[in-house]
């Protein structure tokens, strides 16, 4: 059962299996297959990237990402270490448990002072406190701090241009156009659009090519011919030489992976 976040105090909810750990880790890069909980995961120091189907979306200090139940989706560290707290629950209405969404979505870029606090004081005392009760409450105090932040302001500006990006993949735009759907000047769109994924739109449609066309060349009997034509090339030696410049590999020997 998917419940948008912003929906979530208008049901009668219950939580548990709550979860508060700190961690500073050592890797770079991590690919999670199927994450076996819901969680928050609260940025104290350094940076990372989320990417997933879809989309992606970079994190800093004092950022905060809902991770859903199921996810799939790449962690990349962007700076030269970082640490976070990651807060696990299990969320449900009745017997369904719920998700806030399907995906990975950066709840805020600044977490507010009192969200901060409610983290805090829930890892501090979580080996001391075996409270359920009292846990779910300060759960409950971070749920209402991030809900009254609310998702990205910018990423809810982007929404049609990155929509519209996602259902026309094949289909050349320019910045223009987009920052149009917007309703923002070219230049304000590009500087949005770069401060909130961390690309500029054509990286960010270059990005969704390379996963469609992977996904094709990966799912069965299909040439290259017509993955190329299916996400916009005509020429196929042309989208042969784009894929390998974004993957390494021609597109020919990545289908045998």
């Amino acid at each position: 059962m998917i419940v948008p976040f912003d929906e979530l105090r208008k049901h009668e909810f219950s939580l548990s299996d709550i979860k508060v750990i700190f961690q500073n880790p050592q890797y770079s890069f991590l690919v999670q297959k199927n994450r076996q909980c819901n969680g928050f995961l609260y940025i104290l120091e350094g940076s990372c990237r989320y990417e997933f189907e879809g989309g992606e979306f970079s994190l800093s200090e004092g950022g905060v990402t809902y991770l859903p139940l199921g996810s799939r989706h790449t962690f990349t560290i962007t700076s030269e270490s970082i640490s976070f707290y990651r807060i696990d629950f299990t969320v449900s209405i009745g017997d369904e448990v719920v998700l806030f969404s399907d995906r990975p979505i950066k709840i805020t870029d600044k977490a507010p002072t009192e969200c901060v606090e409610a983290v805090t004081s829930l890892e501090k005392d979580f080996g001391i406190d075996e409270d359920s009760v009292a846990r779910m409450q300060k759960l409950c105090s971070v749920f209402s701090c991030l809900q009254k932040k609310n998702v990205s302001h910018n990423a809810k500006r982007l929404m049609p241009a990155v929509k519209y990006l996602q259902e026309n993949i094949a289909v050349g735009v320019g910045c223009a156009t987009l920052a149009e759907l917007c309703f923002l000047s070219t230049s304000r769109f590009y500087e949005l659009f770069g401060a909130e994924f961390g690309m500029t739109p054509l990286e960010y449609r270059d990005r969704m090519l390379i996963k469609r066309a992977s996904a094709m060349l990966t799912a069965g009997d299909v040439s290259v011919r017509e993955v190329a034509l299916a996400v916009g090339f005509e020429n196929a030696a042309y989208f042969s030489r784009f894929f390998k410049k974004h993957t390494g590999v021609a597109p020919s020997e990545y289908a045998k992976i």
